[in-house]
């Protein structure tokens, strides 16, 4: 079986958590042995991330995909539309996997799924401008109707699907995020603190919150000796929130670390002594995963797949923007940590259900059955 990766989406810039579920799931087919059985398309500025997993990829790098005088967007739905389908026959493949959205619009000769992490914009169409919800709109339901199968990261995410595109429902499957993480020795020489903090990570969207953690953070100041860390992209909109984060950094009690290398984003967070995530939607939510299988305690919010992912084995809290309850739940989540013990078996839990190598075997499964 000769698996096609459309990477098209990635450059020599990190994508996010998309970008980490694609490296995982193929670190998880190199794990059973089908290095040698993928092909992967996309720019040659991403190449060296697959070089990386295992030389015994094919990979193939096309030059339209790196021409600067094109936005993203129209380059990778040129190139799925007019060029990968010619080149998934010419490199005999058998499978295509497209790990986001927007796939283009035309059909290929073999069976091909579209994996769209999320439908938010439909769940929560308030955090979109009308013309980005047009353009969701338009393509998902093009997504939906030429790809054969549809993949869904949770059943939050499958029965949302369903309920939006009820003519697609026989095309969804859910599979579950692959996640790579744990305490291990390399994590000793990552990047570190002596003083205690709460960690958050990828506050880049409104939806993700980063207002409401700022003011609870501030609300707590006094109650706890505690620092606050976030790393990745971080967006507030809120012009006191703004003079909130200068007033923060110049005490030194916030640190705005931006994008981590894997050693040191695992490092400062088996460090921490709680993760928090405020966002208000999660298809899947990654982080709080990563967290649970270092054995950290969490704090999320509680809504769309968060309880569905975490097991119900985390402290939540509702509503998600709210920094009064937030704060409150920090201060309880300092007071009162779980056990060693809850969160062994925690680590354990999560482990069985999303390790990358499980879950990549799932996927290889998934694909015998459907060819």
């Amino acid at each position: 079986m000769r698996v096609g990766v459309d990477a098209s989406f990635l450059d020599d810039t990190y994508k996010g958590g998309k970008e980490q579920v694609l490296l995982n799931l193929v670190r998880g087919f190199v794990h059973h042995g089908y290095a040698s059985h993928l092909v992967v398309f996309g720019s040659q500025k991403s190449k060296h991330k697959f070089e990386a997993i295992s030389n015994e990829i094919l990979f193939i790098s096309y030059p339209v995909l790196d021409n600067p005088n094109f936005r993203l967007l129209f380059k990778v739905i040129y190139f799925r539309t007019f060029i990968l389908p010619r080149e998934v026959d010419k490199n005999a493949v058998d499978i295509l996997l497209m790990n986001i959205s927007y796939t283009g619009f035309t059909r290929f000769s073999i069976p091909t799924i579209v994996m769209p992490h999320d439908i938010q914009f439909k769940y929560n169409p308030s955090q979109y401008t009308k013309i980005q919800l047009l353009r969701d709109t338009f393509c998902y339901y093009w997504d939906f109707r030429l790809r054969d199968h549809i993949l869904a990261v949770s059943n939050f995410d499958k029965e949302q699907i369903i309920m939006h595109y009820p003519q697609f429902s026989e095309k969804v499957k859910k599979i579950y995020n692959p996640v790579i993480a744990g305490k291990n020795s390399s994590c000793n020489h990552g990047l570190s603190y002596d003083f205690p903090y709460i960690f958050a990570n990828n506050l880049a969207y409104p939806h993700k919150n980063a207002d409401t953690l700022i003011e609870a953070f501030n609300k707590i100041l006094d109650q706890t000796n505690c620092h606050l860390v976030i790393s990745g992209h971080f967006h507030v909109e809120n012009q006191n929130t703004k003079n909130l984060i200068i007033k923060l950094q110049t005490n030194h009690r916030l640190h705005l670390l931006g994008h981590l290398s894997d050693k040191d984003f695992q490092s400062i967070l088996i460090g921490s002594m709680l993760y928090v995530n405020p966002s208000s939607f999660e298809g899947f939510g990654m982080s709080a995963v990563e967290a649970m299988l270092s054995s950290v305690p969490c704090l999320l919010a509680n809504n769309s797949a968060v309880f569905e992912i975490t097991l119900g084995r985390a402290a939540y809290y509702k509503p998600s923007n709210n920094p009064c309850v937030l704060a409150d739940s920090l201060i309880d989540c300092l007071k009162n940590a779980p056990t060693d013990a809850y969160l062994e078996l925690t680590r354990q839990l999560m482990f069985s259900h999303y390790d990358y190598r499980v879950i990549a075997n799932q996927y290889l499964d998934f694909f015998r059955r459907i060819l």
